[in-house]
């Protein structure tokens, strides 16, 4: 078999696990977890919005039924007033079908690219990716929970095809949108800066400023002193690293490993490590940002690197590294690279935990003391740092070595795709 039939063949079977394991998600909550999650975030925004609309503190409340709470900067409630002329139920699902749309269109979007950059696209790719970014393991846990990952993810892919057409006020308005919501995208600044879009970061920074400025108008300033006091004490979960996290928490973040690592140090400390390791990563690709293949890589880099800084990053968060990932694996041809991220990205579809294990392995009617020992060896390497962690490091080690070989060439060789994209930057 010739080396692009297997490499596409490999890109498939990935892109299928993903599909699978999605699958798998609503069957694992549905027969075997003790708890069915559904529509808990989603409720909480519901509940959130009709507090608000009541003059009802509301920030950090969760509603009478599900583990849900809202955490969003106060002035983005205002989205969800609409849903609330409706039951919870009913929005869920308008939410859901919005969210699928939304993730469709990502799909089209990363299809369309590569078909522009004449990378033969087949039916079978077209239908594994357009069901990669709508019921693969992470949109299949945002629509569940009615999170708005799969809206993150188009405006942040939004930020980086309008940074690539030099479109700097979209680059920066889609970001603050994003922001807005989640606030760690806002690490995105630092790919803005290294290509020096000024422009972008100003008109990013502007319009956080203007939503801010509408949320203390609405809602007070104590009403958002109270927000900040609990994402910095509450949400960003410093403390329970500091504790020794179960590994049954779905926590994304390096701070993970390195409060296993240095349990005495105090909570800060594993953030700043944290910087202080991966900063020079990225700076590494950033030297190699010649080409549009080049500035993709650098580009999933800074989103990897985000997720592992930030102490409030979830293993659903994963989703926003699809892009430029999916993209990549179909157009980076170094093997070691290519392996590294079709092997991080097995990596980061699997969100495996002890307690899934057991449950799993019980239902199965494995042996007690096959179940022990499984369970037993996952939470040992689990307690350290999730799969999704380990398959975000092996990604981050593919960027790094696809900037090294870049660098070995000294002028790396381009593409008829790659010059136009660099004509458009």
């Amino acid at each position: 078999m010739a080396t692009g039939q297997r490499s596409r063949r490999a890109v498939r079977t990935v892109l299928a696990f993903g599909v699978l394991v999605g699958s798998l998600v609503p069957a694992y909550f549905w027969l075997l977890a003790d708890t069915t999650p559904l529509a808990w975030d989603f409720r909480a925004y519901h509940h959130a919005a009709t507090l608000a609309l009541d003059s009802r503190p509301f920030v950090g409340v969760s509603p009478p039924v599900g583990g849900g709470e809202w955490v969003y900067p106060p002035v983005t409630v205002v989205a969800f007033y609409a849903y609330t002329f409706v039951s919870w139920s009913t929005a869920y699902l308008a939410h859901a079908a919005v969210s699928v749309i939304a993730g469709l269109a990502c799909a089209r979007l990363v299809l369309d690219d590569l078909r522009e950059r004449g990378v033969p696209i087949q039916r079978t790719d077209s239908v594994l990716v357009y069901a990669f970014f709508t019921l693969s393991t992470y949109p299949m846990v945002v629509l569940g929970q009615g999170q708005l990952g799969l809206f993150i993810l188009l405006a942040l892919l939004g930020v980086y095809r309008a940074l690539r057409a030099d479109r700097q006020r979209t680059a920066g308005g889609l970001l603050a949108l994003a922001s807005a919501f989640k606030l760690f995208p806002l690490f995105v600044l630092v790919w803005f800066a290294r290509r020096r879009a000024w422009r972008a970061v100003a008109w990013c920074v502007g319009t956080l400023s203007a939503l801010s400025a509408a949320g203390v108008a609405l809602f007070g300033w104590s009403l958002h002193r109270e927000y900040v006091q609990f994402i910095v004490f509450e949400r960003s979960r410093v403390d329970e690293l500091a504790a020794g996290m179960s590994p049954n928490v779905s926590a994304l973040t390096l701070q993970r490993p390195l409060a296993a690592l240095l349990p005495d140090a105090e909570p800060v400390v594993y953030t700043v490590l944290a910087v202080v390791l991966l900063l020079p990563v990225l700076g590494v690709l950033y030297t190699q940002v010649g080409t549009g293949r080049d500035r993709a890589v650098a580009y999933l880099g800074t989103l990897v690197v985000m997720l592992l800084v930030s102490p409030a990053s979830n293993v659903h968060h994963v989703l926003y590294v699809y892009v430029p990932l999916v993209a990549l694996l179909y157009t980076v041809h170094d093997p070691v690279v290519r392996a590294c991220f079709l092997t991080g990205t097995a990596l980061v579809l699997a969100p495996v935990q002890p307690a899934i294990l057991a449950d799993v392995f019980g239902a199965l009617g494995a042996p007690a003391s096959l179940t022990a020992a499984v369970v037993t060896a996952s939470h040992a390497v689990l307690s350290v740092g999730s799969l999704a962690l380990y398959g975000l490091l092996v990604i981050l080690g593919g960027c790094v070595v696809h900037a090294a070989r870049a660098a070995a060439v000294g002028e790396p060789a381009t593409t008829p795709s790659d010059r136009r994209v660099a004509e458009q930057d």
